[in-house]
């Protein structure tokens, strides 16, 4: 999501701190912030788009209930989007959904390889033969070009 769409949104240090204390307003600006990548994560797994928001809404109820974030101490995004890959692939698999073959398109490769594949920044770079600094270059560009598609998507909806 946009700062330019909801600008009172909270930084991810603040969500963190509030979700320590169980504050609404964390899960309220966790999902506006981040509800976006989790959906078209879960989404690329299944066509059937009421499965996908069945996913996201007991994703987020798992969130809450396990307290996955709790021992985030940082980014917030990489966990959820680790955590929903996970979570989606279970659920289809359990209830006999066949999850999607799903390849990327080029300019998320890396975001994706990161997500689902490795579990570190210094593990995707061995993956990938290159630098963990300039894996983490292309994660920004990556992350960049994804905000700005959801931005224009959110302004032609309008």
């Amino acid at each position: 999501m946009s700062l330019l769409i909801h600008p009172n949104l909270l930084s991810d240090q603040e969500i963190l701190l509030l979700l320590a204390e169980n504050n609404p307003l964390a899960w309220e600006n966790l999902y506006i912030k981040y509800s976006p990548a989790m959906y078209g994560m879960i989404s690329s797994l299944t066509d059937d788009k009421i499965t996908a928001i069945e996913i996201l809404k007991k994703a987020f109820l798992q969130l809450r209930d396990g307290q996955i974030l709790s021992k985030t101490s940082f980014t917030i995004c990489g966990h959820l989007l680790r955590f929903t890959y996970g979570y989606a692939t279970r659920y289809l698999k359990e209830n006999g959904i066949k999850v999607k073959d799903y390849h990327p398109p080029a300019e998320i490769k890396m975001v994706h390889l990161l997500y689902t594949q490795s579990n570190s920044l210094s593990e995707l770079a061995l993956m990938v033969n290159i630098t963990e600094g300039e894996a983490k270059r292309k994660i920004q560009i990556e992350f960049s070009s994804l905000r700005n598609k959801i931005l224009h998507r959110e302004k032609a909806a309008q």
